[in-house]
């Protein structure tokens, strides 16, 4: 059997709140994880700086509901609106307090 090994440069465009799991599995994957800052006021993922994030390479969004560190719910509509623009998967990471 033969495996062809394939240099893929995948992207996971994530919160820095989103649960670890995402960066155990870019690891085992070989994807690179982007984080994305939270904003200041809300803990919310900064939308304006995900989009931003987002590349030719990007293949999954991620949003928290509610995220661990914080108890906080991302924007989850609004991610899934720039994930319609899109051909992203996208990942809701619901954690239970």
């Amino acid at each position: 059997m033969f495996f062809i090994e394939i240099d893929i440069k995948a992207e996971i465009v994530a919160p820095v709140s989103a649960h670890a799991a995402f960066q155990k599995g870019a690891q085992m994957l070989k994807m690179r994880i982007k984080t994305i800052a939270l904003d200041e006021k809300s803990f919310k993922v900064d939308l304006k700086a995900m989009k931003k994030a987002i590349t030719g390479n990007t293949v999954m969004l991620v949003g928290s509901a509610c995220g661990y560190p914080h108890g906080i719910i991302d924007d989850i509509e609004e991610i899934a609106k720039v994930w319609l623009h899109s051909i992203l998967y996208i990942s809701v990471d619901y954690n239970l307090l």
